[in-house]
């Protein structure tokens, strides 16, 4: 009997793997399920089980340019407008060697008597188309003129009736005397018709 037993029990371990043998294969011979993808009103669409994911295997060196800011001073929102760069200063070749000509400045005429009278001749050479030796000095001096005239007034001009201190220069060129005047603040004039002064401090030649 229990030579009996002992096969029993055999033989229900070996049904035993059989069976579990069998489930075994059935499952690996079995179609898995694959995802689908169902849309309304459509038929349901088979997805694959394994969708291919590529990653990249460098990141990207090169750095993004920021954006440019936004002025909403110089524009409407949204429009982005570049900010404006410093202005360099403009050089304007020259030759080698070279050097820039300066501007001519006018010249300030001299405020003393000697200078005036200088300026006087030179005038007067130019007027007459003459050389500065043919012209002589009768008189140079310092005077007060009675007005705002100088000594030489101009039909229908008003002058102001103040003392006004200034020089007078008379010129002589073959007998013939020229009148010029001066005040302290401007320089030489010819005056056609010259009026007295009304003081005098003269250096006569």
């Amino acid at each position: 009997t229990i030579k009996t037993d002992m096969n029993r029990v055999k033989i229900l371990l070996l049904l035993c793997l059989v069976l579990i043998l069998s489930a075994c294969r059935s499952l690996e011979n079995a179609p898995a399920d694959k995802p689908t993808l169902e849309v309304p009103g459509e038929s349901p669409i088979e997805l694959p089980a394994e969708m291919p994911v590529e990653l990249p295997t460098e990141l990207p060196t090169e750095e993004l340019a920021p954006a440019e800011e936004d002025l909403g001073e110089t524009g409407p929102p949204g429009l982005q407008v570049p900010l404006p760069t410093k202005l360099m200063p403009i050089i304007l070749p020259t030759q080698e060697g070279s050097e820039v000509p300066m501007p001519e400045l006018p010249s300030v005429p001299s405020g003393t008597l000697e200078g005036l009278v200088e300026q006087a001749k030179q005038d007067l050479a130019k007027r007459l188309s003459i050389t500065l030796d043919q012209i002589k000095v009768v008189q140079a001096r310092e005077v007060t003129w009675p007005d705002s005239s100088l000594g030489c007034p101009k039909p229908g001009m008003m002058y102001m009736m103040v003392l006004s201190p200034g020089f007078q220069i008379i010129l002589s060129v073959e007998g013939r005397d020229f009148n010029y005047h001066a005040g302290q603040s401007g320089g030489v004039f010819y005056c056609e018709s010259p009026s007295p002064p009304a003081s005098s401090n003269s250096i006569d030649n």
